[in-house]
């Protein structure tokens, strides 16, 4: 549909901001994996539990992540 209007800025502003805040969102994600974890910031070896917990949440949160949104059949 043809309005005679150039809509490239707004397009492009628009997702820039959509970007910035899944980046916020990103970061919020990272500080209550680590929060929840039990990591101990100043500890140069972490414990187990806490090593298996980054190994939880990045491997198999991640995977049950991306594989459903691959599927292009899938229900979500």
């Amino acid at each position: 549909m043809e309005t005679g209007q150039r809509n490239e800025a707004m397009i492009t502003s628009t997702r820039c901001f959509v970007t910035k805040c899944v980046m916020a969102v990103a970061g919020i994600a990272v500080a209550a994996v680590i929060g929840l974890t039990g990591y101990i910031p100043q500890e140069t070896v972490q414990p187990v539990n806490v090593l298996n917990s980054f190994h939880f949440v990045y491997t198999l949160v991640s995977a049950g992540i991306i594989i459903p949104c691959s599927c292009p059949h899938a229900v979500l």
